[in-house]
């Protein structure tokens, strides 16, 4: 049964598109914290119910998009591409393969949907600074989103200026989430 009258996807859709944040380079993302608060185990359940596809299909497929999808089947709600869960399920291709690559995106939906999704992937999948990042080498893939999301010059000298950096608190390990958060 619907919640409410635009259902539990259309409801879904509308918290990813409320929660979505910029950050100070204007680029868009969804923070970790509240793609698990939007899609909790009830409200997969709910989306599940109102997917496109045979009753086969949706066997433990609410089970296996909360524990294991809940990025994918995000990028495919937001998209309006959400019946594809069934395709990326069947393929192995969740949120353990993220980013995933054009060529597989083309195999497991079309080249339209596929080569979109490639691009929209990368507001789902924004760094998360490690605790101890100066202890090691970062690899940050080239087209993901650094999600700092306020930055402030607190300082300058004659050869460099001092900027105070904001970071969204859920995409972080630095410090424990409820220290301090900017608004």
């Amino acid at each position: 049964m619907a919640h409410g009258t635009q259902g539990y996807i259309g409801k879904l859709r509308g918290e990813i598109q409320d929660s979505l944040v910029t950050t100070a380079a204007e680029e868009i993302f969804l923070p970790s914290d509240k793609l698990h608060s939007i899609l909790t185990i009830s409200a997969v359940h709910g989306a599940v119910t109102e997917l496109h596809c045979g009753p086969e299909h949706r066997i433990n497929l609410a089970d296996t998009i909360y524990h294991q999808g809940r990025r994918v089947f995000a990028i495919l709600v937001y998209n309006g591409w959400q019946d594809h869960i069934i395709d990326f399920r069947k393929h192995g291709a969740l949120d353990s393969r993220l980013p995933i690559t054009e060529d597989d995106a083309v195999v497991i939906t079309n080249h339209e949907v596929g080569r979109r999704l490639v691009r929209e992937q990368w507001m789902f999948l924004p760094y998360t600074f490690p605790r101890s990042m100066w202890e090691y080498d970062c690899h940050v893939e080239r087209k993901m989103i650094i999600p700092l999301i306020k930055v402030e010059q607190i300082g300058s000298g004659a050869f460099s200026t001092v900027e105070k950096i904001g970071i969204s608190p859920s995409q972080q390990n630095f410090v424990d989430n409820g220290v301090r958060a900017f608004k």
